[in-house]
């Protein structure tokens, strides 16, 4: 019973936000904004960004993570310290995802249906906290933990 109410609440906080988004850029306004999207990003639906800057590593191994609602799988990735890896995110759910690690300054960002691949170095062995920046969506349960081992 705790876990279907979780879930009521995250969808109307969800809810809430994209019509008070929708009304804002309606209004003339830019929509969300946030320490994830600068003010050229707009709202979620929108214009968003990848880490295209950073394309796969040819050969390197590819930790996978699908998204729904609202959780991702797996939700704790490993890999070696130091270690070129690519990481991928396929959103299988409804709604629009991101995954996002910022210690390692990783956001990968997928609607429904669609994939995004980024390559990257852990900086040194830890632990690192990866989240769904979208309203609510964390509270939800889309939290995971890379753990880079040295």
């Amino acid at each position: 019973m705790r876990d279907r109410g979780l879930l009521i609440t995250a969808l109307v906080l969800v809810a809430t936000g994209l019509i008070g988004m929708t009304l804002q850029e309606s209004a003339g306004g830019r929509g969300m904004q946030g320490p994830m999207m600068g003010p050229m990003m707009g709202w979620w639906g929108s214009g968003y960004a990848n880490d295209l800057g950073r394309p796969p590593v040819a050969g390197a191994v590819t930790l996978e993570v699908v998204a729904t609602e609202f959780a991702f799988e797996p939700d704790e990735l490993a890999i070696a310290a130091d270690e070129s890896f690519n990481l991928s995110l396929t959103n299988t759910g409804t709604v629009l995802h991101d995954l996002t690690i910022p210690e390692l300054g990783v956001r990968l960002v997928a609607r429904s249906g669609e994939a995004a691949t980024v390559g990257l170095r852990a900086a040194r062995a830890g632990r690192y906290r990866f989240s769904c920046t979208v309203a609510g969506h964390a509270e939800a349960g889309m939290v995971g933990v890379l753990v880079a081992d040295g």
